[in-house]
């Protein structure tokens, strides 16, 4: 499905203006959205490009292209001009799990696509319900070490179906992995009792830890997240880390102009660093990106989720 907003008010003066006539931009730019509205990342991608309009009266189209792991989306920006008017909210799914989880996805993520920067990061955590026994990682994992096999975990993508083998093979244990189609099918069972925990994002299990349903026992990273700062790290317990995260980003096409990677990830930049926006995207249950070397980060991501992927034993679809 694809879904079409504007955030800004568009000038009618600006639409007439051919590119070339004045300094970048002269025009609305596209920014294409490979998961549809009202999703965590869609609402964060609008947070931020409110805030871009605010500060510099640009104005942007969102155009929702969901479905296939983003590789619709990243395909439909491909075919578009390289003049900087056409972006693509990158992440993920389309650039770190899509090349080796989906036979669709014929594109190089780092060649083909002329990165500007990273926006948001996503972490993961380890889920139980509130009636569960475990107040802690160390009392699961040593449960489940006593009871190889038997206890119960869910994941619903294959981002967390990743995180949740690699936080298996980390931790050397062994436990019965159950499939669900959604997220929300797989909290549903693990409040009814029907999973002992769950490997899940967190933009899906905030709300439900704020409403006390459930707890998060550890976030499967090296530092503690923004979002749920009471959770501690993997690390800080002085047990293995998982180098994955889960992000979103911002490209154009290969051979996008210089000036529009430049203007774009200033003002992005600065809508990153605005006070109120990273409280807003908090609230959206996202983390706004700290500035990195954004061609290494998809490189590094690449090739962690995809080594990550082939330890799962995840076959491509």
């Amino acid at each position: 499905m694809i879904s079409r907003i504007i955030v800004g008010a568009l000038a009618l003066g600006a639409l007439a203006v051919p590119a070339a006539a004045a300094d970048y931009p002269a025009q609305p730019i596209k920014v294409i959205l490979p998961f549809g509205p009202g999703t965590g990342s869609d609402i964060a991608t609008r947070i931020v490009l409110d805030e871009v309009h605010k500060q510099t009266a640009a104005n942007f189209v969102i155009e929702n292209r969901a479905g296939a792991l983003g590789v619709i989306g990243a395909t439909a920006l491909l075919r578009a001009p390289a003049d900087g008017y056409t972006v693509l909210m990158t992440g993920t799914s389309s650039h770190s799990l899509a090349p080796s989880l989906s036979k669709s996805a014929t594109y190089d993520p780092l060649n083909d696509f002329s990165h500007v920067i990273t926006m948001t990061y996503i972490p993961f955590t380890v889920l139980v319900p509130s009636t569960s026994k475990y107040d802690t990682i160390q009392s699961l994992i040593k449960d489940i070490r006593a009871n190889p096999g038997k206890l119960t975990y869910g994941f619903a993508s294959g981002s967390t179906r990743i995180f949740g083998a690699k936080f298996h093979k980390l931790s050397d244990i062994d436990a019965l992995g159950v499939s669900y189609k959604s997220s929300q099918e797989a909290l549903t069972d693990l409040l009814g009792g029907q999973l002992d925990y769950m490997v899940v994002d967190s933009a899906a299990a905030v709300g439900i830890i704020k409403g006390e349903k459930a707890r998060a026992l550890a976030m499967l990273s090296d530092e503690r997240s923004r979002l749920l700062p009471d959770v501690p790290a993997l690390k800080e317990l002085g047990l293995p880390s998982i180098k994955l995260t889960g992000w979103t980003g911002l490209a154009g096409p290969k051979g996008m102009p210089d000036e529009a990677k430049r203007w774009l990830a200033e003002h992005i930049g600065a809508a990153l660093a605005d006070t109120a926006t990273i409280e807003k995207l908090k609230n959206s249950t996202v983390e706004a990106a700290t500035p990195v070397d954004v061609d290494q980060w998809v490189r590094t991501q690449l090739q962690s989720w995809s080594e990550a992927a082939k330890e799962a034993g995840v076959q491509p679809e």
